[in-house]
């Protein structure tokens, strides 16, 4: 595995998913972060590209919403504002969730006579 795909797997597993199980509608990753929990010196241009990278976006099923920082876009102050993308099945899931227990008492079990 490349720095790159270091890189985009640990934001994954330490910024996406547990945002995506707080039911989260976007997340916000700071480039600087990134590097120090990785151990990268000298990595910015790295990190910035890999989190800006086509290939993450759409692994990740995300959107880049905003760049926050500098103009150059390259410093460890950079932070990223991903929006996850709409899936098609989540409404669905919303919409069953809110049905569930409707005809609990219909279904209930009555004591025997």
């Amino acid at each position: 595995m490349n720095t790159s795909d270091q890189v985009r797997a640990f934001a994954e597993k330490h910024y996406l998913v547990p945002a995506r199980q707080r039911r989260e509608r976007s997340v916000r990753i700071v480039v600087g972060e990134v590097q120090r929990a990785l151990g990268l010196q000298q990595r910015t241009p790295l990190v910035c590209a890999a989190l800006r990278s086509q290939k993450f976006l759409r692994q990740a099923g995300v959107e880049l919403a905003q760049v926050e920082g500098p103009p150059s876009g390259m410093s460890p102050k950079v932070a990223f504002t991903f929006r996850f993308a709409h899936q098609a099945g989540d409404a669905i899931f919303e919409d069953l969730d809110a049905l569930r227990g409707i005809a609990r008492d219909a279904f209930a079990l009555q004591p025997a006579s």
